[in-house]
């Protein structure tokens, strides 16, 4: 997200922010970058790092991973006023349902995901969106049944717009740790020590959970 000024804030902002600060590191951000353009600028030396990353074989090539440094639960979400009525209980019926799907622009979360994304295409019940701000709208507009994305992001944001919660439906469609990518292109081996040796720091000392709890759990 952005503020007011323009400046880049969000979760993963902070999070960068104070695991650069304890590694004595300077870290500058660039926005408006689509997902699958940051791993080819990371992959060629352009850009030094990306975050909220899963390892992949593929991406291990060009890239080296830190620690885990935050979980991440990608979710099934719908109107509290349609609740009742989507009847989903796991990713793959969304292509069996009668329902519109919309999803992140990118981003790998399991096989059953990757294989149903097509199919709604040809259906044409597919939109996409690439900011949370984005793909929380074209919910509340009614442009899609089903939201496919990042729990805690939506539920910040949502309480930010003071707009109704998404509701989950059905399982996570992926719940699991998240990464940094470092490019081996740009990055020197002793500035990949010193932020992977501060995340353990910080996880060890829990600041980094306390910034994940303000998003998680936000104040009414």
């Amino acid at each position: 997200m952005a503020n007011s000024l323009g400046q880049p804030i969000g979760l993963d902002i902070e999070l960068l922010q104070r695991v650069a600060l304890e590694a004595g590191c300077q870290v500058q951000f660039s926005a408006g970058i689509p997902p699958q353009r940051q791993l080819a600028l990371l992959r060629s030396g352009a850009q030094d790092i990306q975050f909220a990353a899963s390892v992949r074989p593929d991406r291990e090539v060009f890239a080296w991973f830190s620690p885990a440094y935050r979980n991440e639960t990608m979710s099934m979400m719908v109107r509290q006023a349609s609740i009742k009525y989507v009847d989903v209980t796991d990713v793959a019926q969304l292509a069996e349902r009668d329902v519109a799907v919309i999803a992140p622009f990118s981003g790998w979360y399991g096989a059953d995901y990757a294989a149903v994304l097509p199919k709604l295409e040809k259906l044409g019940r597919l939109s996409r969106y690439k900011t949370t701000e984005q793909g929380l709208e074209l919910l509340n507009t009614q442009h899609g049944d089903v939201l496919i994305g990042d729990l805690y992001s939506f539920l910040y944001v949502a309480k930010q717009q003071k707009t109704p919660l998404p509701q989950t439906v059905g399982q996570p469609l992926n719940d699991d740790v998240v990464h940094y990518m470092y490019s081996k292109k740009s990055m020197h081996s002793q500035d990949v020590s010193a932020l992977n040796d501060a995340i353990d720091r910080l996880k060890r000392n829990g600041e980094l959970k306390k910034i994940t709890d303000r998003y998680a759990r936000p104040t009414p």
